[in-house]
C-alpha cells in the first residue's frame, strides 16, 4: 500500500502548484485522473516509485518510496511547499521548464539522498534574500546546498556578479571517496551536470554574491 505521508506530500505538492491547472494535464486530460484522489502514487504522471528505479548504480529499499519526481514543463505555478521535504527517499528532483514557480525553496535538508536536481527556466531562487535587493553580499544559501570554489561572472539587469556553482549536500556525501569520472556516473542513465551534484540552473537561481553556507 502506499505511504500515506509520501502520497500527502505528494498531494501537498499538487495543490500548492495549481495541479488542477497543469499544462500536461490540458494538454492530455486522461493521466491527470489520478493526482489527488486515484489510484497508487506510483502510477501518477511525473512520479517514480523504487520499484521502477531508473537509477541502476543507486539501490532503493521500499517499492513504493519515491525516487523520481520528473515534472519538467509541466506549468506548475505558485511556491513550492515545505511538505516535499517529506520524500525522503528522493533522488531526483526536475522542475524545470516552469517558469510559474517562484520563491525560495523550502528546506530539504530532510532528502539525504538527494543527487540530481533541476530548476533551470523556473522563478526559484537558492537565497530569498537576493529578491529584496542586489547585489546581496549577505546571503545564505539553504543548508542542503553547498557554495562550490567556482564562480562564474553573469549580468543581472546590468549589475555585474559573480555566481556561484551550488551543490547538492546529500551528493557530496554520497559520492565521498570517489573518483570525479564515478561520481559523474552515479546518476546513469540521467546525465550528470557539470561539476557533478551541481544544482542545474540559470544564474537567475544564484543572482547574489558574497555568499556563505548555514552551518
Amino acid at each position: 500500500t502506499d505511504d500515506p505521508v509520501q502520497r500527502s506530500a505528494l498531494v501537498a505538492l499538487y495543490k500548492a502548484t495549481g495541479g488542477s491547472n497543469w499544462d500536461v494535464f490540458q494538454e492530455q486530460p486522461s493521466v491527470g485522473t489520478d493526482w489527488e484522489t486515484g489510484s497508487t502514487y506510483c502510477d501518477w504522471v511525473g512520479v517514480v516509485c523504487c520499484s521502477n528505479n531508473p537509477l541502476v548504480r543507486v539501490p532503493c529499499d521500499n517499492a513504493r518510496d519515491v525516487v523520481v519526481l520528473s515534472l519538467e514543463n509541466f506549468g506548475l505555478q505558485g511556491t513550492l511547499p515545505s511538505d516535499l521535504a517529506a520524500l525522503t527517499s528522493l533522488r531526483v528532483l526536475n522542475l524545470g521548464g516552469n517558469p510559474g514557480l517562484e520563491g525560495g525553496l523550502p528546506d530539504l535538508q530532510q532528502l539525504q539522498r538527494l543527487l540530481w536536481m533541476d530548476v533551470q527556466g523556473t522563478g526559484l531562487v537558492a537565497c530569498t534574500n537576493a529578491l529584496q535587493q542586489l547585489p546581496a553580499n549577505d546571503c545564505t544559501p539553504p543548508g542542503f546546498l553547498v557554495v562550490s570554489k567556482d564562480a562564474v561572472p553573469v549580468s543581472f539587469q546590468s549589475i555585474p556578479l559573480r555566481c556561484p556553482v551550488l551543490l547538492l549536500q546529500s551528493f557530496i556525501d554520497y559520492s565521498q571517496g570517489l573518483s570525479e569520472r564515478a561520481a559523474a556516473s552515479i546518476t546513469q542513465p540521467i546525465p550528470a551536470p557539470s561539476p557533478p551534484g551541481s544544482v542545474i540552473a540559470t544564474a537567475d537561481f544564484t543572482r547574489f554574491f558574497g555568499c556563505k553556507c548555514d552551518t
